[in-house]
């Protein structure tokens, strides 16, 4: 209750009683003491941390980034290659 509750309920608007077994079998169970996320043999984070790794990434000037915005209302007037939309 003091993780997954607040998080589920934060990132899908749900509690966790209401999701779909699908989307509570990616949540890891371990009966150890491993506290990595995944059971990969090598994982790794950003040195510098994931905030940095964003802030250079959109400091670049060929990524437009638009808040606030409606798709429909400019996804004509996008002149891009890729577009990301979340």
């Amino acid at each position: 209750d003091l993780i997954f509750k607040p998080y589920t309920k934060k990132q899908w608007d749900k509690y966790p009683a209401e999701l779909g077994p699908e989307v509570l079998s990616r949540i890891p169970v371990r009966n150890n003491h491993d506290g990595r996320y995944f059971s990969d043999p090598h994982q790794a984070l950003p040195k510098n941390g994931y905030t940095a790794i964003f802030e250079k990434m959109l400091s670049d000037p060929k990524i437009t980034v638009l808040t606030s915005t409606d798709f429909f209302e400019v996804r004509d007037k996008l002149q891009c290659n890729r577009l990301y939309y979340t």
